[in-house]
């Protein structure tokens, strides 16, 4: 009898939550895609090559390549990344979603990859020329294991060029870059 009553109850509580749900959607303004902002992350559209710099300790680089797919997902609201590599010999694979949040009216970057279980979130602006947009945020660093902040800018050179930079801020407040991703679009 009681579970008949706690699956009445949660049947109850989804039919409220989707008719709440129905009932937003109706009342939200539509959003013409692509907006001006999805047009500028289109830009990052394709299959790329990456030549990869990141920091491995004081003043040591390491460098490397991968390569990145990135589709539009959830009818053209998101751009997914995803680059696929190795990292000491295993498999290393990262997930980034960007996306324009037009009530907020900011860019957004939601970044996960294959070692970690938290993911990263991070809001960002365009640049006045429209040749760059800066990402701010924090993430865990692996060598402290203490949250930093992050600045994250993505560079457009060309059509079939993009840089993306990783700029951490250290506990002495200075900020230093700890990941370059020069992108070159692969060609057909």
């Amino acid at each position: 009898m009681k579970t008949h009553f706690l699956l009445r109850l949660a049947l109850c509580c989804l039919a409220f939550v989707t008719t709440s749900a129905i009932a937003q959607a109706k009342r939200a303004p539509k959003l013409t895609l692509p907006t001006e902002q999805h047009k500028r992350l289109d830009a990052l559209a394709g299959v790329w090559e990456v030549a990869v710099k990141f920091k491995v300790g004081p003043g040591k680089f390491q460098n490397g390549t991968t390569t990145c797919t990135a589709k539009w997902i959830l009818d053209g609201k998101f751009l997914q990344q995803e680059y696929k590599s190795r990292l000491n010999g295993r498999p290393f694979t990262v997930l980034q979603m960007l996306g324009y949040d037009a009530a907020k009216q900011q860019f957004i970057k939601v970044y996960f990859n294959s070692l970690e279980t938290a993911p990263m979130h991070n809001v960002g602006t365009l640049s006045n020329d429209g040749k760059a947009i800066t990402h701010l945020g924090e993430h865990l660093d692996m060598a402290t294991q203490k949250l930093v902040k992050l600045r994250t800018v993505y560079t457009f050179t060309d059509k079939d060029h993009f840089l993306l930079e990783w700029f951490q801020t250290g506990a002495d407040g200075q900020e230093e870059r700890v990941v370059t991703l020069a992108h070159t679009r692969r060609k057909r």
